[in-house]
């Protein structure tokens, strides 16, 4: 079993990201309808991954793991990117002319 020592007291702010609020979620004033339960329920892995590979670069003593481990990391991100624009798509409204 490996020890897990870092140089960091923090996590650091590139994974931390604040998703919690799904757009349409309670403190947006909107009720959530299927796509954002939908949009919900596709990052809940995501997050899982990030977490797993992000404890895998932190605790692994081999370069290329800790490598991976950051592309997999960058995956997610762009992932959660993907997801995120495809909610602003849809909440945004046509300005009235």
């Amino acid at each position: 079993m490996h020890e897990v020592v870092s140089e960091t007291a923090t996590a650091r702010p590139d994974v931390v990201q604040g998703r919690g609020n799904v757009k349409g979620g309670s403190d947006s004033g909107v009720i959530p309808g299927p796509f954002e339960e939908f949009l919900h329920d596709l990052r809940q892995p995501l997050s899982a991954i990030e977490a797993l590979a992000y404890f895998m670069e932190m605790t692994s003593d081999d370069e290329g793991v800790r490598r991976h481990s950051q592309r997999i990391q960058a995956m997610v991100s762009r992932a959660h990117g993907i997801l995120d624009n495809s909610t602003n798509a849809q909440t945004v409204t046509p300005n009235a002319a």
